[in-house]
């Protein structure tokens, strides 16, 4: 965690703004169909930044997706919960 909060900390006011502006207003939902592969989407439960309805459309837009959900997890889920997130990404490879 230490290493995301230095890298948004030493993130200037301008270049924060940009990048929330182009996340925020960049609308792809459209183009989801076109992924061709299988597709793993990891949610964290208490995600505010991409809130939980966001992973389900990308799960059903996208054919051949799965979605997985870690509960009590936010934005960064592989950072807060490793574990649980490399067992997500370990058991999907799995059944490719």
């Amino acid at each position: 965690m230490a290493r995301f909060r230095q890298r948004l900390v030493n993130t200037g006011p301008a270049g924060y703004i940009g990048c929330c502006h182009a996340v925020g207003t960049v609308d792809t939902t459209a183009r989801l169909p076109q992924i061709t592969v299988p597709t793993l989407v990891i949610a964290g439960e208490l995600d505010q930044g991409t809130p939980l309805a966001m992973a389900q459309t990308l799960a059903e837009k996208i054919p051949q997706a799965s979605l997985v959900v870690l509960k009590d997890a936010s934005h960064l889920s592989a950072t807060e919960q490793p574990q649980a997130f490399a067992q997500a990404v370990a058991q999907f490879m799995q059944e490719l």
